[in-house]
């Protein structure tokens, strides 16, 4: 009669999770040796010229990857700003969106105040227009008057980014409107979308409904790169709460 073969032995729960747990460690260990290399890149190009702006906003996206954080002991991105760099959100936001949204030789021609006033300006038009697209155009404001870009100075190109956006908001109908809480996803989404550089034409905007169900998310990207903006809002929903009105 042929031996019984031996059933094979469980794997020990308690030795599993030492490997998880040995592993995620390693993978902390290799996101924090990326996360310094990042902060002190920004930190010597903080003390270079200021051209180095574009420089400094690609470092930081890298500091937008995920697990960054986590790796630092730290419980976000502004945490780490505001520990390692003295760098406000805002700013870091501006120069990340410098970096990943305006051709680098415009971006240089106009340095980092100008440049965050022309996407400002981009993002505000009811044109699916680039910043550098919109930089060489001639555009008619909600008052009607005539709007060379490239003639106008960073706080003339916010004033006509603010007309617009109070154009558009005069639009909508009284008592429908967006929420709080969808106008912070909208934003989580956007800063989202900065961080990936096949987005850099993405448009993003929302629209008051009716429906139960909340405002509708307007995108316009190149369908090309339907796979990156997939992943993108991924991150969003993984990292935010679904919008309640």
């Amino acid at each position: 009669m042929p031996a019984k073969k031996p059933s094979p032995k469980k794997p020990d729960p308690r030795s599993l999770a030492a490997r998880a747990k040995a592993a995620h460690a390693a993978r902390m260990e290799r996101v924090a040796k990326s996360a310094w290399e990042a902060i002190d890149r920004v930190r010597a190009l903080r003390r270079g010229i200021e051209s180095d702006f574009l420089e400094i906003g690609t470092a930081l996206v890298a500091l937008k990857a995920d697990g960054i954080p986590e790796a630092l002991n730290l419980p976000s991105f502004e945490a780490v700003l505001e520990t390692h760099l003295d760098i406000s959100l805002t700013k870091a936001e501006q120069l990340i969106t410098v970096a990943t949204r305006v051709r680098r030789e415009l971006a240089e021609q106009l340095g980092q105040d100008h440049a965050a006033a022309l996407v400002e300006l981009a993002d505000a038009t009811p044109d699916d227009e680039t910043p550098d697209d919109l930089f060489n155009a001639t555009i008619t404001l909600p008052d009607g008057v005539r709007f060379v870009v490239r003639d106008e100075k960073p706080p003339r190109l916010r004033a006509a980014a603010a007309m617009f956006r109070q154009a558009r908001s005069a639009k909508k109908g009284r008592g429908l409107t967006t929420s709080p809480t969808e106008r912070r996803m909208l934003s989580a989404i956007r800063a989202q979308a900065r961080t990936v550089k096949a987005l850099a034409r993405a448009r993003f905007d929302l629209k008051a409904t009716h429906h139960t169900d909340g405002a509708d998310l307007v995108v316009r990207i190149p369908l090309s790169h339907i796979t990156e903006l997939a992943s993108a809002l991924s991150k969003v929903a993984r990292a935010t709460r679904k919008p309640s009105r």
